[in-house]
């Protein structure tokens, strides 16, 4: 499990809240330019974030950016059967 300091934000799983991780997951995007993002743009990607959010499953993405560098970003939901999320503020 990363140390407190290492986890950029938490969301709770409410509309609100699954509309801020969403946000926060495509800025990401918008941020770290996909190498491949006239393949599989942000909008198709995002599509796929926001269903995983409706279901209150994690989305994970980890790809090249367009300068090269690696990007890793994930949005883990919990709590996972009945444990306590360990990052609640």
């Amino acid at each position: 499990m990363k140390s407190a300091n290492r986890v950029a934000a938490t969301f709770d799983n409410t509309p609100a809240g699954t509309k801020e991780a969403s946000e926060w997951m495509r800025a990401g995007g918008e941020e770290h330019v996909y190498v491949s993002e006239e393949q599989f743009s942000l909008d198709e990607r995002m599509a796929y974030v926001d269903d995983d959010l409706s279901r209150g499953a994690d989305a994970v993405w980890g790809y090249y950016s367009q300068n090269g560098r690696y990007v890793s970003r994930a949005l883990v939901a919990c709590p996972r059967a009945g444990a306590r999320c360990p990052y609640e503020r």
